[in-house]
């Protein structure tokens, strides 16, 4: 079994259906995949990722270095696999003042998919399904 980490912004963010799929397989495939992001769940856990969490668990590292955070307090999830379109976030604490993380929080303009709601509960349902099958076997 691979423990993989997926980025939120720029990375699942950037083409959320198709990271949908991917985290599907990856489930089915018997793979342990949680999304690892840098914000912080305080100010920035937001309607999509609050979505999100309902087919994977989301992990906030509060602007500290990926790795360090889930080294420490990951409850035993230290990934395989890092995907993130920031490679140095997972080693590196955020250095963005809390001027530009004001700025950004205002301005991120994230919005919901139309499709949002059926997207995440058709394969959450399939997962339900799999799990019944895998219990009777």
């Amino acid at each position: 079994m691979m423990k993989i980490a997926l980025d939120y912004d720029q990375t699942y963010s950037a083409d959320p259906y198709f990271w949908q799929g991917v985290i599907k397989l990856a489930q089915h495939a018997g793979h342990e995949i949680r999304i690892v992001t840098a914000r912080d769940d305080r100010f920035d856990r937001t309607e999509p990722l609050i979505h999100v969490e309902q087919i994977v668990p989301v992990i906030y590292c509060r602007g500290v270095a990926k790795k360090w955070h889930l080294t420490h307090f990951g409850d035993g999830f230290v990934p395989d696999i890092w995907i993130d379109d920031k490679p140095e976030s997972i080693t590196t604490n955020s250095s963005a003042p809390p001027e530009g993380l004001a700025e950004w929080r205002a301005n991120r303009g994230e919005a919901m998919p139309e499709t949002w709601e059926t997207l995440t509960l058709g394969i959450g349902r399939d997962m339900e399904r799999k799990r019944a099958k895998d219990q009777k076997a």
